[in-house]
């Protein structure tokens, strides 16, 4: 909880934000296929009001600790709540929900409360991330894929959690164009935090954001939950 420094350049200000818990990685695939497989999963409308249930789509990288991708953001809400469902109270830190996060959520879980760029610091460090370095000149390396969560420990965060500087971009609540919009009916874009794989280390800055239709779906494109109260739009 408490302020950060949100945002870049002639944009940046002190938010506050109430307590939150993010998950340390990315949901991986194996993680969502039980959200497709069980008999309360995918398939029960509870999880779909106000949202569009659509055919769901192959992984494009097949591997049970990769992240699962190719998952768009109404997917990717109803398995929040699918997984809220499951949460007994007793494990529950605090009085809230799993959802996805805020932008705000997400961007102090990556830059910490001093406003860096990346979540180990304000310069790009090579073989620090999942990210294409090669077309953006900051390196040698480009992996035409995603990767198993939690391969680049050395770029953690300053709250310890791990790859949120590329290998899939993680929907957040907000809608792109207007940020304080966090209901989850409707067809307007949603913000996407991160980079990905097949991006450059600038795309991957902890306060870059962009932008994906509700039904988009990639191989670049995943999800990570937060546990936390009905999200506070900060002043």
């Amino acid at each position: 909880s408490g302020t950060f420094r949100y945002g870049l350049g002639d944009q940046q200000r002190q938010l506050d934000l109430a307590p939150f818990w993010i998950a340390q990685y990315p949901i991986t695939y194996a993680q969502f296929e039980a959200f497709l497989s069980a008999p309360d999963g995918y398939s029960d409308p509870r999880w779909w009001v106000d949202l569009v249930q659509q055919p769901m789509t192959t992984q494009w990288f097949k591997y049970a600790n990769h992240p699962r991708e190719n998952v768009s953001w109404w997917q990717a809400v109803a398995f929040t709540r699918w997984l809220d469902a499951l949460l007994p109270a007793s494990s529950r830190p605090a009085a809230g929900s799993i959802r996805l996060p805020t932008e705000w959520e997400w961007e102090k879980a990556a830059r910490g409360i001093d406003g860096r760029l990346y979540p180990w610091g304000d310069e790009y460090r090579a073989g620090y991330a999942n990210v294409d370095e090669v077309s953006g000149g900051q390196g040698a390396t480009y992996l035409p894929h995603t990767t198993a969560v939690g391969l680049y420990p050395q770029a953690a965060s300053p709250f310890g959690v791990q790859d949120l500087c590329g290998n899939v971009w993680e929907w957040c609540l907000n809608e792109h164009a207007h940020p304080h919009h966090l209901g989850v009916s409707g067809q307007a874009v949603r913000v996407v935090r991160g980079g990905s794989w097949d991006d450059a280390p600038l795309v991957a800055q902890c306060a870059f954001r962009a932008g994906s239709l509700p039904a988009s779906r990639f191989s670049g494109r995943g999800l990570r939950v937060v546990l936390g109260a009905a999200p506070v739009i900060p002043e």
